[in-house]
């Protein structure tokens, strides 16, 4: 799947510089690429696979220009697990209740450890937020996300399909079997 997201991030990346632009909203209409987003749970157990740290950091580095948003989650921070390139290139950080202050400050979510309403969180973007996650049931969750689980099988064949508004600028690409 990793490889996948690295093809495009270089084609996306070969494009910007033929038409020498600096984002990928600035390309030719037909040349536009939907908005990708990387979700990575558990971001930690990947570290051992030094193929998979490349493309991670390669996506949360320059992505954004190209389209590509990375969300990385982890259970218990630490400066050993949240390397510092990619530390350094996260716009954004959402800290639900932590251990300690040490842990929020690798987060960068002051008060966080804080917490004790279920479900609350700190959001950094720019200014700290408190906010309310909504509560999602573990077999709704599955549901939703059933259709996009990537199996340790054989690999079905996805097609992906842009939807575009009437301008012919895509707004989303939908993938299924």
């Amino acid at each position: 799947m990793l490889r996948g997201i690295k093809k495009e991030l270089d084609e996306r990346s070969d494009l910007t510089e033929i038409y020498e632009v600096g984002h990928i909203d600035d390309l030719p209409a037909e040349h536009r690429r939907a908005y990708l987003v990387v979700c990575i749970n558990e971001f930690v157990m990947l570290r051992k696979n030094e193929e998979i740290m490349e493309i991670l950091t390669e996506i949360t580095a320059i992505g954004r220009t190209l389209g590509f948003f990375a969300i990385h989650s982890l259970q218990r921070p630490s400066a050993k697990n949240l390397d510092t390139t990619i530390h350094a290139n996260l716009t954004e950080s959402m800290g639900f209740k932590l251990r300690d202050v040490i842990e929020s400050r690798i987060v960068n979510t002051p008060g966080a450890e804080n917490i004790e309403a279920e479900g609350r969180f700190i959001m950094n973007s720019k200014k700290l937020y408190e906010l309310q996650a909504p509560y999602l049931t573990i077999k709704r969750a599955k549901e939703l996300l059933n259709p996009f689980v990537v199996a340790k099988g054989p690999v079905k064949e996805v097609t992906q399909i842009a939807i575009r508004d009437k301008g012919g600028r895509p707004l989303y690409l939908v993938s299924h079997p």
